[in-house]
């Protein structure tokens, strides 16, 4: 083909007339660039994006400098549309974009573009979108149109933002923060230890406010170093690796803002919160140089301000810390200042927004503000203001930790902040308490003037020695104890003030503390619940026999007989128990006892030498096997310290484990006949006697024993101590004979029951709830005759201490729901518990275990049965949904797996199951005909006019509405169909026929309830429908010529009748009693029913 040449001078009006901007497109279309290496992966954010792309729509990607919006797009498109257009509009003109748009609508309505259009960086501030809001409206439209989905990216839009208003069709996607499970999942891939990876992960994000560039180099620094040691410096310091990308940053602003904008945006940058609004004008209004202060704001959102929920406003993350490279340490300080007094004008504070206060005083190093700050914080009035304002405090626990290191150069202020510190370490329970307290103390002694000392060290005697957190050393807490006493008269009759007012309360009076109890024995109580383990016991010792006076060891003594002192292990018993799974090698306890034994004799400690021979009996008896050296132990005790309780039950515990049950129970009885002696016993004594007592099948005695045992327990603790007692006590009814008063003490025990004991992992609750499902097996075999091997179970294994699954098996939330819907079957069945049952087990129906949601079915069915009426039938229908669920699965069912409930398309055939629905219409009693009518209805409704139960229900009805004098021939007549002779047997029982006629209407109905499938489910109706029918016969024994021998037969089937009334007989006792009454024989129809 030949050329054809232009001439030189006509190629401009040549290229001008190509479409505006098409060349300059055509310059800027490029691939879309591989993702940065490292790169930072975010998968739900990304995942969202792909989601959002793969719909055709059109993506708004916004967030502050260096979010991560163009990596995000990059790692989708790379994904999804390698061929995608990347189009690059930094720093354009505005006139320049508009031509590009327009030329991309262009290209996208001819057809050559990709499936995907990705615009980076677009300026989307309100000049900028009234100059191109047409074309990129162009753009969006012919996108949408051509079923491309188009990303943008662009910084600082929101909802409000002039791009959403003008097209909604946009889809905004904030690039967020990392959140904490995103950091700390980042760490353990960066070979982070996992038990360090949630502190790190909560560090990392703390100090770069999650923002992910700043998270990425953050923990890529701190994996190059190995993951060191936590140093308080990396809650404050800013690490030198991110200072490359701070001063790009620093570059940029200063390049883009006029020097008193970057002025306000440094200041900003140091504010440890969130800035309201209006607390961000004022301190731009402190700026020199700035007028308009509320338009510089919104002028800076976006791309150095992030604004959050429309009011907040913060810094970018990238310019945290880059002051201390632009300003002097005294601007710096002075800074603080200026943002302090900005927050405290914007009263009344939020929690955050009061410790901040704290953080820019410490900062700007303003005594004053310092020390007015701390003890604002510390007298605050509203407790839970408090706790929320110190918990923003996380920086303060690992400030100036180091020996000698002050807080500030004056005392006075250091012991305020010290004070305040030890507080807010508390609250958050911060591993570096001890040191925090070592430097309290250290500050105090430096403070000069006399008569400011004694107070100070009162405030931290009494913080430190009444402190619950368990991260306060013993050794300070018994420096506490030892210096309160030091302290002048005046001071101490204040605290002992204090304590009167503490000790008036009803709860301490039941605790057993008395009213007189001094400062020091309340402190000492304290510790006790902190000595755990032989170290602990040896340092209380060593200082009772170095430090302590004569007065302190007296009153240590006399506060071991406190019941509160008992319930919490009387610091020997709570020592060597917390750590007797670990212990292999009693001997070096043994020795050490043998010292309190020592001390004991020689300063005059009768009750802590009594306590030191219980230990001692214990180890002896239960892990040495060495029972006779136990009792010489307590009877030298005897001897040495004088007879006491505690001496006389540890005798009883040796006892019991040589099996001498009735001396156990003799020293029970005169332990117990004393109030003040059975307020000492904890719940295991009891549960000792109460084995006891079932050893020797005292059931009656031993269930009261368990029960006593449950009722010792303080509210809100020992819960599952509780369950278990209130379980050994259930078996032991059932035992004696009382299998529905059984029951329902284990509804009572289950409803109880706490949220912790679904927990993963718990073994001790995974074992007592197992024991719980076996005693729920033991009455349902007892109560009703089944066969069987004999249970293993017995009273006190429930409650044993040493009671724990032996390993830890997932799916503990699974086999608490079955647990519950077992003793809920098993109390519906036997018509007992309360009313709340109903709502338990409309949760459980909706459960995400099969076996549960069938178990509960049952349940619903069975309560159902008492006055079936309303709800009957839905229940019967649910019941046989479960079934055939039940039915579908079974190859492949494990019970522990969770669905989204039952199979579809289930084969449901509810008509099998004619034997419940005859009992459900037999326990309808004097409302047969409504209730047939209403399940009618019912049955139209769900399953429609031909369906089989629908037509059963039809005769049923046809039967039960028969004229009374036609009711008899219509049951007797053969050639009717069983529904219509059972609609009319049911109907004429209710007339009460003569006894022979009821007896045969009974044992014919009662045939048909047990007929085939349904016999194997007659518990859920058994006991209900002898309850029905045993009214009949109360109302025949009025008339007691109709039986035979009446003066000995009428006596029997009363009895018969009100065990069932009782709850403790069935369908197949009652007929038998009432066919021997009337000396009938029961004949072959009986043999299905129990």
């Amino acid at each position: 083909m030949a050329l054809v040449s232009i001439p030189i001078d006509q190629l401009p009006a040549l290229i001008g007339n190509a479409p505006p901007g098409l060349n300059l497109l055509k310059l800027l279309i490029q691939k879309s660039p591989c993702p940065p290496n490292p790169l930072l992966r975010r998968p739900t954010l990304t995942q969202r994006l792909e989601e959002l792309v793969k719909q055709r729509r059109v993506i708004l990607l916004t967030g502050s400098v260096f979010k991560g919006k163009t990596t995000l797009a990059q790692l989708v498109a790379t994904a999804l549309c390698p061929e995608a257009w990347w189009i690059n509009l930094t720093e354009r003109k505005l006139s320049e974009a508009d031509n590009i748009l327009l030329a991309l609508a262009g290209q996208i309505e001819t057809g050559d573009c990709p499936s995907l259009v990705i615009i980076d960086d677009l300026d989307i501030s309100p000049t900028a979108h009234r100059a191109y809001r047409d074309s990129l409206g162009l753009v969006l439209y012919r996108a949408k149109a051509g079923g491309r989905s188009v990303i943008l990216t662009a910084l600082g839009a929101s909802n409000t933002s002039a791009v959403m208003q003008d097209f909604p069709n946009i889809e905004l996607l904030d690039v967020p923060e990392m959140t904490a499970e995103e950091t700390t999942t980042l760490c353990t891939q960066h070979g982070c230890p996992e038990m360090l990876s949630e502190v790190w992960g909560n560090i990392v994000r703390m100090t770069t406010f999650g923002h992910p560039k700043l998270v990425q180099i953050r923990i890529a620094d701190l994996a190059s170093r190995g993951w060191p040691e936590l140093n308080p410096n990396d809650f404050i310091a800013q690490p030198p690796i991110l200072k490359p990308i701070r001063q790009v940053v620093r570059d940029l602003l200063i390049s883009s803002v006029s020097t008193s904008v970057a002025e306000f945006v440094y200041l900003v940058s140091e504010s440890s919160l969130l800035l309201r609004r209006s607390i961000a004008i004022k301190i731009a209004e402190s700026v020199e140089g700035i007028t308009n202060a509320g338009d510089v704001v919104d002028s800076l959102t976006g791309r150095w301000f992030e604004c959050i929920e429309g009011n907040w406003f913060r810094a970018t993350a990238l310019l945290q810390g880059v002051v201390g490279d632009v300003w002097s340490p005294e601007k710096r300080k002075l800074g603080h200042v200026r943002l302090y007094k900005a927050i405290l004008a914007n009263s009344p504070l939020d929690p955050p927004e009061a410790a901040a206060l704290l953080f820019h005083a410490f900062f700007a190093q303003d005594r004053a503000l310092l020390t007015h700050t701390a003890i604002r914080l510390q007298t605050l009035e509203n407790h839970a203001v408090k706790e929320k304002v110190e918990r923003q405090l996380l920086w303060l626990p690992f400030v100036s930790l180091e020996p000698g290191q002050p807080f500030t150069d004056d005392p006075t202020t250091g012991v305020i902040l010290r004070q305040l510190q030890f507080q807010v370490a508390s609250t958050l329970d911060a591993d570096t308490l001890p040191q925090i307290i070592d430097r309290w103390l250290e500050e105090i002694e430096l403070v000069s003037h006399p008569l400011a000392k004694p107070p100070i060290l009162a405030v931290a005697w009494s913080s430190i020695g009444f402190s619950q957190n368990t991260k306060v050393p013993l050794k300070h807490r018994l420096q506490a104890v030892s210096g309160i006493g030091t302290l002048p008269t005046e001071l101490q009759d204040i605290q002992t003030g204090s304590n009167r007012s503490l000790l008036a309360g009803e709860d301490v009076s039941n605790a057993g503390i008395p009213p007189t109890a001094t400062t020091e024995e309340m402190m000492l109580l304290f510790s006790n619940q902190y000595v755990r383990s032989a170290a602990n016991l040896e340092e209380l010792l060593n200082w009772l026999e170095n430090e302590a006076s004569d007065n302190l060891r007296q009153q240590f003594d006399i506060m071991l007989e406190w019941p509160i002192t008992q319930a919490v292990g009387a610091f020997i018993q709570g020592a060597w128990s917390a750590t007797h799974e670990e212990t292999n090698d009693w001997e070096p306890w043994l020795t050490l006892l043998g010292r309190v034994d020592d001390y004991s004799k020689r300063h005059a400690s009768p009750r802590f030498g009594r306590e030191a021979a219980k230990a001692r009996a214990i180890l002896l008896t239960e892990y040495l096997e060495r029972s006779n050296d136990a009792l010489s132990v307590l009877e030298r005790a005897v001897c040495d310290f004088g007879p006491s309780p505690v001496l006389l039950e540890q005798r009883a515990n040796c006892l019991f484990h040589r099996q001498d049950d009735e001396t156990v129970l003799d020293i029970w009885s005169h332990l117990t006949s004393d109030s003040a002696t059975r307020a000492t016993l904890d719940p295991f004594a009891y549960r000792r006697a109460g084995v006891s007592a079932a050893r020797l099948q005292r059931w009656g005695d031993a269930e009261r024993i368990f029960l006593e045992a449950v009722d010792s327990i303080p509210p809100g603790s020992f819960d599952r101590t509780k369950f278990a007692l209130k379980v050994d006590a259930a078996l032991t009814r059932s035992l004696g004979g009382k299998q529905m008063t059984a029951a329902k003490l284990l509804v009572e025990a289950v409803l109880t029951l706490p949220s912790t004991a679904a927990a993963e992992g718990d073994q001790e609750w995974d074992a007592v709830q197992r024991m719980a499902v076996e005693v729920c097996r033991v009455v349902t075999k007892s109560y009703w005759g089944r066969e069987g091997a004999e249970s293993r179970i017995r009273p006190g294994d429930a409650s044993s201490p040493i009671l724990k699954a032996p390993h830890i098996e997932p799916g503990q939330a699974a086999r608490t729901e079955m647990m519950r819907a077992h003793v809920f079957l098993l109390a519906t069945t036997l018509g007992v518990g309360p009313s709340s049952i109903t709502t338990e087990l409309e949760a459980l129906a909706g459960s995400r275990y099969l076996l549960v949601r069938w178990l509960a079915s049952q349940a619903r069915l069975a309560l159902s049965y008492a006055g079936a009426g309303i709800g009957f039938f839905r229940s019967l229908l649910d019941f046989e949904t479960a079934m055939a669920d039940l039915s579908s699965r079974q190859e492949s069912f494990n019970p522990l797996d969770a669905d989204t409930g039952p199979a579809p398309n289930l084969s449901v055939l509810p008509e099998r199951w004619f034997g419940l629905l005859l009992a459900g219409i037999v326990c309808s009693g004097p409302n047969l005909i409504p209730h047939l009518e209403r399940w009618l209805d019912e049955s139209r409704n769900e399953l429609g006019e031909d369906a089989v139960l629908t037509k059963i229900l039809h005769l049923l009805l046809d039967g039960a509405s028969r004229s009374e004098e036609f009711l008899e021939t219509t049951v007797r007549d053969t050639r009717n169909p069983e529904a219509i002779r059972c609609g009319a047997a049911t109907k004429l029982l209710l007339n009460i026929p003569a006894a022979s006629t009821t007896l045969q209407l009974q044992i014919y109905l009662a045939s048909k309830m047990t007929s085939d499938a349904n016999g194997t489910r007659q518990e859920l109706f058994n006991l209900h429908a002898a309850r029905c029918f045993a009214g009949a016969w109360r109302a025949h024994t009025e008339n007691r010529f109709q039986f035979s021998s009446p003066r000995t037969s009428v006596p029997t089937l009363l009895r018969t009748v009100g065990d069932v009334e009782a709850g403790s007989g069935t369908l197949r006792k009652l007929l038998q009693a009432a066919a021997s009454a009337l000396d009938q024989p029961l004949g072959s129809m009986m043999e299905n029913v129990r």
